[in-house]
């Protein structure tokens, strides 16, 4: 595995929605990247296993073919998607935290969980697969990650027993420099790439100068929270051109949360609450 060893230099965007440029050259091979300074792991890019080949071409087909991506990306023009205040075409797996403004009156599993189960059950099983490959490369970073987790969110909040809360899978996006400003403090996040005919889509990390080439079937490991990232532009080859990334984290508001049924039972009472008119009439 190729070692890079950077020093980290002071870095902030120049706007908020400043975009990552395209770079001619990234590194498309297995890396680990370190700080110079401290000698800690600053990200780690592995290529998956072979024996999950039939997995992700499995996700690949339904990606692909049973989501009208087009018509997200018009539903999300305006409206931020994310925590970060971006908008993109997505879709979130995984726990919810509650939010009053969208009837959610306790943590709940996304959408998506309901109604694409197949889907959900591969996204669980590519995580048991990618995290297991990662405690081979890094033990002491994966099982920091996990005492972490653990200690902090109910068991039944976790993707197939992960240390990981939600997810979500990005087509295409080209997204700005920012940080995961909702995840657990001191946690950090999977990505796994599934891409065909799509070229650029690789990932700035501008503090280290450091561009992480995400081929298909790519696993990067990186705290997501604390280093800044950006995604770079892509230009498609083909029409039936494609990148996808799912990106695994730890929600810092699923630490609120409680069990299943007692997360049930809050919701039933705060939306019983929310029913209650806030005046009542004077006779």
């Amino acid at each position: 595995m190729k070692i890079i060893e950077r020093t980290a230099k002071e870095w902030q965007p120049t706007g908020r929605r400043e975009s990552a440029p395209m770079f001619a050259e990234a590194e498309q091979e297995d890396c680990v990247v370190i700080d110079k300074a401290n000698q800690q792991i600053v990200a780690i890019q592995i290529q998956l296993s072979d024996d999950t080949f039939d997995l992700t071409q499995q996700m690949k087909r339904i990606l692909r073919h049973d989501f009208s991506w087009e018509k997200i990306v018009k539903q999300e023009l305006g409206r931020p998607a994310r925590l970060s205040g971006i908008a993109s075409a997505n879709k979130v797996f995984g726990t919810l935290e509650p939010n009053r403004l969208r009837q959610r009156f306790g943590c709940k599993s996304a959408a998506l969980d309901r109604d694409a189960p197949e889907l959900r059950a591969l996204l669980g099983q590519l995580l048991v697969s990618s995290y297991k490959q990662l405690e081979t490369i890094e033990p002491h970073r994966t099982k920091d990650h996990q005492q972490l987790i653990e200690s902090k969110i109910h068991p039944d909040w976790l993707i197939a027993g992960m240390p990981f809360t939600s997810g979500i899978i990005n087509y295409s996006a080209a997204l700005p420099y920012h940080r995961d400003s909702g995840n657990v403090l001191g946690s950090w996040s999977v990505m796994v790439a599934l891409r065909k005919h799509m070229s650029g889509g690789q990932l700035h990390l501008p503090e280290y100068d450091v561009v992480l080439g995400v081929p298909d079937r790519s696993i990067i490991f990186f705290n997501g929270q604390s280093t800044w990232h950006g995604v770079t532009p892509m230009v498609a080859a083909k029409k039936d051109a494609y990148r996808f990334t799912i990106v695994y984290y730890a929600k810092r508001k699923i630490c609120d949360c409680l069990s299943i049924a007692e997360e049930q039972h809050r919701a039933a009472v705060n939306a019983m609450h929310s029913a209650q008119p806030l005046f009542t009439e004077k006779h």
